[in-house]
């Protein structure tokens, strides 16, 4: 337990509920309002009281199914108008008066001075700079090894003073120096075992728990120096459920959720010790000891602290998703109704959309199971007990939770078509070009890497390309629509990540009203089709292009490729996935390599990726003769050289060429300055051979036939499009042109 002397008097600092699971929970660094900053303590320290009369009471938040899960007998919402409890830190703190910068420890139970003692009486400043383990661990900035070189057993002999001298933003315009006479910069702190080499590696402290030694398993150079502001000190550790009712009985539910203490009590005391509390429970209610014991004792069984992996858990909630005429009876919890795909009028959508349930009420619940430092994946693999110790010192039977309220739009997809186009050449060479960025990224990390599931990739990016359109189209924030993906992030085995192809895209809020029905309503057929559709045209420029399109890695870890916060990536909040693992040309192609993206033309959707279906339906181009030249009397060399003067250098030199092949004259002559019409768009082209259907483009006039009619301008027509890009010699290209008679 938190010793009361450590925890901080002054202003109170206003806290929401959901704030304790993201950014303020358990072991995070909170700045206060007067300059101090605190961590908040582990749940040790929490007000949770068994009886109302001992203290304030936490409510119990009704999920048994998520809390069997993370293996915790209960839920438990923070506390309303309670204070939360914290500890100081850092306790180096120092005077920020130029003339000064005298610094000081805090030590626990004392009751210091907020002000310096020197002339200009300023509040003392904690310390910008901490160190960070990867396993968690978290300790004040080691200012005097640091100065000396290594460590100092009489500490209590040295004065440290804190200089900036102004002249610069970086690490090397700080100084420590010591009333000994050394002095140093933090110049190179933050590189890579710096700190190992002055012998100094980490304490295992656990401030947050008082705990300030400990045994620690990460490398010596794997201690980092971080600002205490900076977001890799904390991430959150959530587990996410859609509330799922379990049986008809939520009040028996809510009896063992309320009792549960002393009916484990009981049963580890021996079968009659249990029999009688389960008696005494009973009298209270309309239920027999038998149904009391049995409830409790399927609430054991069922409890699971094994290693994490989500999709067995997730099977529950897609199940229920797709089969909502089922559950739609559980009014107030749970009610949706299910949409057939013919029941959509988007070709486009319906090629990968088998139905869509439109989930009108839906509950989530979130628990707090853990946090990290320094990566927020940090915690994947361990187990949900591992990864509770970090937020107390006891084994706990509760942690945080909380529940929400909202609505949702529920996709489930064709399992046929996305696995015919992900067993395509080029889908799997592109993703070979992420699975070779990930490797990268988990050895860097010295963490074991998997294989990634291209199924995943490619409903995670049409995820975040429709919560996107749908906050343009609905009026939500971004930060608002959440998704929920029912489909394995890596392939694990052959059978495995088969069971689920689903997104819940939602919107869940602590109100008790949640949403007001704009989601379901924007989901209904005749509106949904829409927002679908732009969602994938939109996907096809992007502003950051050609950067962002032809990218081989970009964001953490470069686990992205076509994808940036211009065109793809959303709130970390609303991904589940933190911005990784996603790209755009999987959605719509690549000017090169078309066949990549699952919806690679325009209008029309290929889950094979070879190309439309039908050419005359496909979007065919007319073209506009009425002012173009007369070039009846002019030479096939003329119209290339009076092409050349506009064109850059590469082309100048392909097109003089192209003008003298032996037997160009004989070859059709082409026309400039063809308009290019299609669905109220126009573009106009460089050079045409009207009866060849061959079209070649400058630079320039690509880039506006990509912005009138996409990305895949050329593979949408029986026309063939040419840059200087698409062939290897003038005589390849004259090969396509036909001559005259």
């Amino acid at each position: 337990m938190v010793d009361s002397n450590q925890v901080p008097s002054g202003p109170k600092y206003a806290l929401r509920q959901h704030q304790l699971f993201g950014p303020w929970g358990v072991g995070s660094i909170l700045p206060c309002p007067d300059g101090n900053s605190v961590m908040i303590a582990g749940l040790d320290a929490f007000p949770y009281q068994r009886d109302p009369d001992d203290g304030i009471q936490m409510s119990v938040i009704h999920d048994p199914r998520l809390a069997r899960y993370i293996g915790v007998n209960r839920l438990l919402a923070p506390p309303l108008r309670a204070t939360v409890p914290s500890v100081r830190f850092p306790k180096w703190r120092y005077c920020p008066s130029a003339k000064c910068g005298k610094m000081s420890k805090t030590k626990p139970g004392a009751l210091q001075s907020k002000r310096c003692d020197c002339a200009a009486h300023p509040v003392l400043v904690p310390e910008r700079f901490i160190v960070v383990c990867p396993e968690g661990h978290i300790d004040d900035f080691p200012i005097m090894e640091w100065v000396h070189e290594g460590p100092v057993n009489d500490q209590g002999n040295h004065t440290i003073r804190r200089q900036t001298r102004g002249l610069s933003s970086s690490l090397s315009d700080i100084e420590y120096i010591c009333s000994c006479g050394k002095r140093k910069s933090l110049k190179d702190a933050t590189r890579p075992g710096e700190l190992a080499r002055i012998g100094y590696t980490c304490k295992g402290s656990r401030p947050w728990l008082d705990e300030n030694g400990g045994p620690c398993s990460a490398p010596a150079d794997q201690l980092q120096v971080v600002q205490r502001g900076g977001t890799n000190v904390w991430y959150s550790d959530v587990v996410s459920s859609i509330y799922i009712p379990e049986g008809n009985d939520q009040k028996l539910d809510n009896i063992i959720d309320d009792s549960f203490e002393d009916l484990k009590q009981g049963y580890e005391l021996g079968s009659a010790q249990f029999d009688f509390v389960c008696q005494m429970i009973a009298k209270g209610y309309n239920y027999t000891a038998d149904n009391i014991a049995s409830a409790f004792q399927d609430r054991l069984i069922n409890r699971d602290d094994s290693p994490c992996t989500d999709s067995g858990y997730k099977l529950v909630e897609y199940e229920t998703l797709k089969n909502a005429p089922a559950i739609a009876q559980k009014k107030g919890i749970f009610e949706g109704s299910r949409l057939s795909k013919d029941e959509y009028s988007s070709e486009c959508m319906n090629e990968l959309v088998v139905s869509t349930t439109l989930v009108t009420t839906l509950k989530e619940s979130r628990a707090l199971v853990g946090f990290s430092r320094l990566y927020p994946d940090a915690n994947e693999g361990k187990s949900f007990a591992e990864r509770r110790n970090q937020l107390s010192r006891k084994k706990l039977s509760w942690t945080l939770g909380v529940q929400m309220t909202g609505e949702g739009i529920f996709l489930s997809f064709d399992k046929d078509a996305i696995d015919s186009w992900a067993s395509t050449p080029s889908v799997k060479e592109r993703i070979a070009i992420l699975q070779a960025n990930l490797d990268r990224f988990k050895h860097e990390r010295g963490e074991e890497s998997k294989k990634v599931n291209p199924a995943f990739v490619l409903i995670h990016t049409l995820s975040h390309l429709l919560m996107l359109q749908i906050t343009k189209e609905c009026g939500y924030s971004t930060a608002s629509v959440k998704e929920r993906i029912y489909c394995d992030k890596f392939i694990v085995d052959d059978d495995r990540h088969e069971a689920m192809l689903g997104l819940l895209i939602y919107t869940a809020s602590d109100d008790s009203e949640g949403s007001l029905g704009g989601l379901v309503r924007s989901g209904r057929p005749g509106h949904f089709e829409a927002i679908f559709e732009k969602a994938i045209e939109q996907a096809r420029w992007c502003s950051s292009d050609p950067v962002c399109i032809e990218s081989r890695g970009q964001g953490l870890g470069s686990c992205n490729l076509s994808a940036c916060y211009s065109c793809t990536l959303v709130p970390e909040t609303s991904c589940e996935n933190r911005n990784q693992l996603l790209d755009r040309a999987l959605i719509v192609g690549l000017i090169e390599q078309p066949s990549v993206g699952f919806f690679s033309n325009t209008g029309t959707t290929s889950a094979t990726g070879d190309g439309p279906k039908d050419t005359e339906a496909s979007a065919t181009y007319t073209i506009d003769f009425d002012d173009v030249p007369d070039v009846s009397d002019e030479t096939f060399k003329g119209r290339c050289e009076f092409l050349a003067y506009d064109a850059s250098d590469l082309e100048k030199q392909f097109l003089d060429h192209l003008s003298s092949l032996p037997g160009s004259d004989y070859l059709e002559k082409p026309f400039p300055y063809v308009q290019f019409h299609r669905d109220n768009h126009t573009a106009e082209a460089s050079l045409t051979w009207p009866n060849s259907k061959v079209v070649f483009l400058t630079t320039e006039d690509a880039e506006f036939f990509e912005d009138s009619f996409g990305h895949d301008y050329k593979s949408t027509s029986d026309w063939k499009f040419f840059t200087i890009d698409d062939v290897q010699s003038a005589e390849e290209f004259s090969s396509a042109i036909e001559k005259e008679l």
